[in-house]
């Protein structure tokens, strides 16, 4: 059973908002020369089982209170759990929920006792990886300010009495790769919030949760996240019109893909270690893009930000969507 289907109409919706003005809006009439046959080849080309990527496939395992009894009171493990879900729903990725979660838990609590005794069997194919969230702090306080008179410019200015309220978290995200358990990632994220009223509100669980939300889903913390599941597929066409050119890559909206989304273009660069004289293999990057309006189920086109590199893009490079820290566009998507 999946839990995506409700962000589809979501994602369609927040396109039309102001803000997402950056989908590249292209029709294929201005760009009717097909430049595929003039495009360099990369060393190794993608298989054909490489082009045909689905969908990534996910666990969350519920969210951990970190031993913490008033967090599990307030059932604030529970609330993070669905913002993870949420966040990764809306940026492609297929969340599964399946009874295996706390076998799960019990193996990841082994891995980290014996490292041979890690593995599990989730069936064939279920999930790629698994991620668990924990708790390790969330704070909340309320404090009385009295009334104020103060000279400003030698006339009293006063300030009612009112409460400020404060609250923060701090979430870890654990990901393990499946069937292994191996940890692949760690990301700690963390934010505080504030808030004043006139009257002695009680705050806490709206602030505590704003404040785990946030801790995962922008900066650098989401950044990070995310990338590990970015949709990804490669360069496989290129059409121009006159001096402009838009490229098309092998992943699309059954990949999650959505119009807008910023994409890097990536070379294979083997280097040799002067010290072992043994070969690496590092991705190195070739240009930036945008997805633009043409999107289809596994194919979509997209637009360089600057044109001059358009001849360095090959056929055959990796295209993958990139989250950066601070990119609103899927901050957006994340809220």
């Amino acid at each position: 059973m999946t839990r995506t289907a409700a962000i589809a109409g979501s994602l369609l919706a927040l396109l039309a908002l102001p803000g997402c003005s950056s989908i590249p809006n292209i029709s294929l009439s201005d760009f009717m020369e097909d430049r595929t046959q003039s495009m360099g080849l990369v060393d190794n080309m993608p298989t054909e089982a490489a082009l045909s990527s689905e969908r990534l496939k996910v666990i969350v395992m519920e969210s951990s209170d970190g031993g913490n009894a008033d967090v599990q009171r307030a059932q604030l493990p529970q609330a993070l759990t669905r913002d993870i879900e949420a966040m990764l729903g809306a940026n492609g990725v297929e969340v599964i929920d399946r009874s295996v979660s706390s076998r799960l838990d019990q193996e990841i609590r082994m891995c980290e006792m014996q490292a041979n005794k890690c593995g599990i069997d989730t069936g064939p194919a279920v999930a790629r990886y698994a991620v668990k969230a924990t708790i390790t702090r969330a704070s909340y306080g309320a404090r009385y300010v009295e009334r104020q008179v103060m000279k400003i410019k030698g006339k009293d200015v006063v300030t009612d009495p009112y409460y400020s309220h404060s609250a923060a978290a701090s979430v870890s995200l654990k990901v393990y790769e499946l069937p292994s358990m191996r940890e692949v990632k760690a990301i700690v994220g963390s934010d505080t919030g504030s808030n004043t009223t006139p009257g002695p509100d009680n705050l806490g669980y709206a602030m505590v949760t704003a404040a785990l939300k946030s801790a995962i889903s922008t900066g650098q913390a989401r950044a990070d996240f995310l990338n590990l599941f970015a949709p990804r597929g490669y360069v496989i066409g290129k059409r121009g019109g006159g001096k402009k050119s838009i490229f098309k890559v092998s992943i699309g909206s059954a990949q999650g893909l959505v119009p807008g989304a910023p994409v890097v273009i990536l070379a294979e660069e083997t280097t040799i270690n002067p010290i072992t004289k043994k070969p690496t293999v590092d991705m190195v990057d070739v240009a930036k893009a945008r997805v633009s309006n043409i999107v289809t189920s596994n194919e979509a086109w997209i637009v360089l930000e600057d044109e001059d590199k358009a001849a360095l893009v090959k056929l055959g490079q990796q295209a993958k969507v990139f989250h950066e820290k601070g990119n609103a566009f899927f901050e957006k998507l994340s809220n």
